[in-house]
């Protein structure tokens, strides 16, 4: 997951990026969705000028079923 914002007046520290990140990650959702809440969590906390969130990630029900090449990955990201 790569996080980026334009702080406005508030910057937080780089240790808790990954935090709301993990506390979203750990409930069972769609990787769009999992974008989405991260960017509006860090969005309604700190108000930033701007945001961008990209998560990119290998689901593991594709090499299985040889649908996709084994090292091909996902993303999706909110602006």
């Amino acid at each position: 997951m790569h996080i980026g914002y334009i702080p406005d007046k508030d910057v937080i520290g780089v240790s808790k990026l990954p935090r709301i990140a993990d506390m979203f990650s750990r409930r069972l959702q769609i990787q769009e969705r999992l974008t989405k809440d991260v960017a509006h969590a860090i969005m309604e906390v700190l108000k930033p000028q701007g945001i961008g969130v990209v998560v990119e990630s290998s689901h593991l029900c594709c090499p299985p079923t040889r649908l996709l090449k084994e090292l091909q990955l996902t993303a999706s990201q909110v602006w």
